[in-house]
């Protein structure tokens, strides 16, 4: 048998001939008949081996991308825990401020109300000072619409009288025993004074009560009091 020929180091059986070939032995063609007669198991099985690599690659693939929307979904989480944490605090400093602001109000309506008892405390020992003799029992007479403290823009008390029913009532009751009305504390303040002298007349008393009233007083009621008893002055006196 002809050997085969080498060119350049590499075998080259194109030389061979079928004459060239030896025959195979018993062996050889077993195995050859065993391999074909089990090819289509083998490519059957390699096949199967195809479709399983594909299937762990689609499953590879599937468990990457559940990865990545697990990894996603932590991160959504993530930022929604964030935003009930951020929307807790502000929460929190919100009923802070609330109670704050509650807290205040409650300060404002407690020094509003202290006011309103110091302003009533001024204006009682100021009405009480109106007669002479005093007079029991006197806040029954007293209402928010007949006398006041207000209050400038300075922040000093302003006692005022708005009208002269309190005093007319007073003077109703006891004015057989009333002997002076001194409303010096009001200075100008008092509403319906130039109507004073007209209702001690008219129960008699124009001449056994005297008005004592302050001088800025006096421009206001001008000729109206003529007819009663008027001192004015600014000094108050002590009473009897």
């Amino acid at each position: 048998m002809a050997a085969p020929v080498k060119h350049s180091g590499l075998v080259d059986y194109t030389s061979y001939s079928s004459d060239t070939v030896e025959p195979l032995g018993e062996v050889e063609k077993k195995m050859v008949d065993f391999l074909k007669e089990k090819l289509p198991e083998i490519n059957a099985c390699l096949s199967d081996m195809k479709a399983i690599e594909t299937k762990r690659s689609e499953i590879q693939s599937r468990q990457e991308q559940v990865g990545r929307e697990y990894a996603a979904t932590v991160q959504t989480l993530a930022g929604a825990e964030a935003a009930i944490l951020a929307a807790r605090q502000r929460n929190a400093e919100a009923e802070a401020k609330l109670a704050a602001i509650q807290a205040r109000e409650a300060e404002i309506e407690a020094n509003k109300k202290a006011r309103n008892q110091e302003r009533q405390v001024i204006l009682m020992r100021l009405c009480n000072e109106i007669f002479t003799p005093q007079i029991p029992n006197l806040d029954g007479y007293i209402s928010p619409d007949s006398a006041c403290v207000e209050r400038s823009d300075e922040g000093k008390s302003i006692p005022c009288i708005k009208n002269l029913k309190f005093i007319n009532d007073v003077l109703e009751n006891h004015g057989e025993v009333i002997t002076s009305l001194d409303l010096r504390p009001f200075k100008d303040n008092i509403a319906g004074i130039e109507n004073l002298a007209d209702y001690l007349k008219s129960k008699g008393l124009e001449q056994k009560i005297i008005v004592i009233l302050h001088p800025d007083v006096r421009e206001k009621v001008g000729d109206s009091l003529a007819d009663i008893r008027i001192e004015y002055s600014k000094k108050l006196k002590p009473k009897a």
